[in-house]
């Protein structure tokens, strides 16, 4: 009798802890995937639109330049992880082929520098987006990585200048070690989409 209740036991501990894998790795992450596409699709349409508008022009090598990144990151959603992000951070230097071809800083710097400071403007609003819809995507990817972040931050954020200060840290660490080689490596895959 107390054997039967100990294997039933051990039988419905293992297939929970197998629904709950399977929901996580398979059901929770595809639907995480399909939810930054979506959302991806819409600021590039919302890109589009702006130039629609007249407000920037379809042959600025920046709109060009965002409009490939933005394919990138669509087309590669699947791969875009934390984990992605430190093999990226490692393996991907300065002294990499893939690097110096689609180093996406170097590009946008002079994308950026050679128009007017109003379309510019714009431009980086349109990159700022971008970066923010990646880094809410990287962080719902990750469970662990969002219990990391959010407890620490729910813990620490009762006085508001150093929420402040936390707030332009990690958005200046985010843009610079995470999302340059990321945006590299999405706009690889968003130029490699125009010759297939």
């Amino acid at each position: 009798m107390i054997l039967n209740h100990q294997v039933s036991i051990i039988l419905s501990t293992f297939f929970s802890i197998f629904v709950i894998w399977y929901g996580f790795f398979f059901v929770y992450r595809e639907c995480i995937v399909d939810r930054f596409r979506e959302k991806m699709f819409s600021l590039r349409d919302e890109f589009f639109d702006e130039a629609m508008k007249e407000n920037i022009n379809f042959n600025d090598y920046a709109y060009g330049l965002l409009r490939n990144t933005m394919n990138g990151f669509i087309r590669y959603a699947h791969r875009v992880s934390f984990f992605d992000c430190l093999v990226k951070n490692i393996f991907l230097n300065s002294k990499s082929k893939t690097c110096h071809e689609f180093c996406f800083s170097k590009k946008w710097k002079k994308a950026t520098t050679s128009i007017d400071k109003r379309k510019a403007e714009i431009f980086n609003k349109y990159r700022e987006k971008m970066q923010v819809l990646v880094f809410f995507h990287i962080l719902l990817n990750s469970p662990i990585l969002s219990i990391l972040l959010v407890v620490p931050f729910l813990i620490f954020s009762v006085p508001f200048n150093i929420l402040k200060k936390i707030k332009i840290r990690v958005k200046k660490s985010f843009r610079n070690n995470i999302c340059l080689p990321l945006e590299s490596s999405a706009l690889a895959y968003g130029k490699e989409a125009l010759t297939v």
